[in-house]
């Protein structure tokens, strides 16, 4: 029979502080601190899991207008226009210049 040391009883009340221990987990692993996201609020982390097409400051065509995109809505379904007090629909809207300085050829 095996007994562990005073320095493995102390590492193992740290931490669990009651009951056993499991043994068969592997705790010298990658650190995955680096695949957490920015902090958006104090204790909260997001991961980004989709890019929409329009970002912030676009410019679109509306109705023959331009307008600026400020976000979008219900999963890419509307887009907010900085000028428009209403979201509009996405498939209603025409790419005119993306923040990022690709310009879409014209139509």
């Amino acid at each position: 029979m095996c007994f562990p040391s005073l320095r493995n009883l102390a590492l193992i009340a740290v931490l669990q502080p009651c009951g056993r221990r499991t043994r068969n987990k592997n705790l010298n692993e990658e650190n995955l601190r680096k695949y957490r996201g920015t902090k958006v609020s104090k204790g909260r982390r997001n991961i980004r899991k989709q890019r929409y097409a329009y970002q912030p400051k676009d410019i679109v065509i509306f109705e023959g207008k331009k307008y600026t995109v400020e976000g979008v809505q219900n999963k890419g379904e509307y887009i907010k226009l900085r000028e428009n007090s209403k979201p509009v629909k996405t498939n209603l809207v025409k790419a005119y210049m993306f923040s990022k300085g690709f310009i879409p050829p014209l139509l």
